[in-house]
């Protein structure tokens, strides 16, 4: 039987046994193999650099503004599911180790709203006991990162090698919300919620002096 393995982000384990208290536990060998992304998987992503000189002169003062800045677009990676016996009928969990994928998993776009979950709770369920449950790994799409980084500066030069240099920079400049990852443990009171987000936007200012 082969062991379970992770190989060029693939994750696979094999579904369990049929169990009951007349009988230890026996592999079924004929059982499907699950093929799941690993954790750190992210479907789609694009990171985007660029920098300009804007022509805005100052007095007695050669050079001007630079601007650059630095975008990235990124689908969230995968969440795997888990549980927890607080919350589920009955204190034991037996053998499950996961949880049952009753019904496909859809992402109603209400998290925003309290108490509303990122992906459909109802989607997974408590084995039935002696099962340890067939939901394979990264079954969760996780939220994506949308992040706007920027900036401003200019060097004012005294001499020939003494250069004065400010900057102005700014993190997520857009101020846009990115969410972490929801609570993927069923069972659990915020199961399928988010409770928690990225840094918002940040601002600085430096002087550089260059000699």
């Amino acid at each position: 039987m082969p062991w379970p393995n992770e190989q060029a982000g693939y994750i696979d384990d094999f579904d369990p046994v049929t169990f009951n208290s007349a009988q230890a536990p026996t592999i079924n060998t004929g059982g499907t193999i699950t093929s799941a992304a690993g954790t750190y998987n992210a479907a789609n992503g694009i990171v985007l650099n660029g920098s300009n000189g804007i022509p805005l002169k100052m007095k007695e003062l050669a050079g001007g503004w630079q601007y650059s800045d630095m975008t990235t677009l990124q689908s969230g990676g995968s969440g795997t599911m888990g549980m927890s016996g607080t919350g589920l009928a009955g204190s034991s969990l037996g053998l499950a180790t996961r949880p049952d994928q009753v019904a496909p998993v859809t992402y109603p776009k209400q998290w925003r709203k309290a108490g509303a979950p990122w992906f459909s709770t109802s989607s997974f369920a408590k084995p039935p006991s002696g099962y340890f449950g067939n939901v394979g790994n990264g079954a969760i799409r996780e939220p994506g990162i949308e992040d706007f980084n920027m900036v401003l500066y200019i060097t004012f030069p005294f001499t020939e090698r003494l250069h004065l240099q400010f900057r102005a920079e700014f993190f997520n400049a857009s101020n846009h919300t990115n969410p972490n990852g929801p609570t993927t443990t069923v069972g659990s009171a915020s199961d399928g919620k988010i409770s928690s987000e990225k840094e918002a936007r940040e601002g600085e200012g430096a002087l550089k002096l260059i000699f």
